[in-house]
């Protein structure tokens, strides 16, 4: 499903209506061709991610804005190639799926003490084989929560019905898409107000405080990926958007 699809593109317009705190005069136009195969719709997340900034940026600007979904696609990937060096394992050399004696789970190691923790419930050395055997002594929920209880971290796969039944899941979907914090009255370090912009800075003020990488949602499991969140603060204000 794309964003041509007309469901798709009502959640589109919808979630860029949201981050602009109501229907928006300024929204970028999203077009394009091309997506990721996910089980998920992260070339949606992505373009309606960038299209929010963009359609900011523009209108601080007094701009219109296009957004690629293509393009869009790509910078939710690998947003820069190696030249002379090689990048990093993205994932620990224990982390990843494995099978359990009713489902799947997705162990997580990359930070050594999350190694150190799925290694010692499961009792096993850092060999890939090892934990795969160990692994299939376990359930998914009660490895899941070994695991957590030992200050680690897992996840069982689990399908879209599994998810939604959850208690996380519910906790989810309870949320609001779009969360708006005001931070009108929070002193920010170094701010720029909206009054110190100029014809040649029209960009002053703006930060970005944080953005979470959705790697993970390219997987065809839903479980244990409830969201993805990205921010964008501006005049003290942070508008979050999370992807269910």
């Amino acid at each position: 499903m794309g964003i041509d699809d007309s469901s798709m593109r009502d959640k589109v317009d919808d979630s860029l209506d949201a981050l602009a705190g109501g229907p928006s005069a300024n929204r970028a136009v999203i077009s394009g061709a091309g997506e990721w195969a996910s089980a998920f719709p992260v070339t949606e997340l992505a373009s309606v991610a960038i299209a929010a900034a963009t359609s900011e940026v523009a209108a601080l600007a007094g701009r219109d804005s296009a957004v690629d979904q293509r393009m869009a696609s790509y910078w939710f990937g690998w947003s820069l190639e190696p030249i002379g060096w090689e990048r990093a394992p993205t994932w620990d050399s224990v982390a990843g799926l494995y099978e359990t004696s009713d489902g799947w789970i997705r162990l997580h190691t990359n930070a050594p003490h999350h190694r150190v923790a799925a290694l010692e419930v499961l009792a096993a050395d850092g060999n890939r084989e090892a934990v795969a055997k160990a692994v299939q002594g376990w359930t998914g929920a009660d490895l899941e929560a070994a695991i957590a209880g030992a200050n680690g971290c897992s996840a069982e796969m689990r399908s879209v019905d599994q998810w939604r039944d959850h208690v996380a899941g519910q906790a989810v979907a309870a949320e609001p898409l779009v969360a708006w914090t005001d931070g009108s009255q929070s002193t920010l370090r170094d701010s720029v107000g909206s009054n110190d912009r100029r014809a040649d800075r029209p960009l002053a003020g703006l930060r970005s405080p944080g953005s979470w990488p959705v790697r993970s949602l390219l997987g065809s499991s839903p479980g244990g990926v409830p969201k993805c969140c990205g921010s964008t603060l501006r005049d003290g204000k942070k508008t979050t958007l999370c992807q269910r």
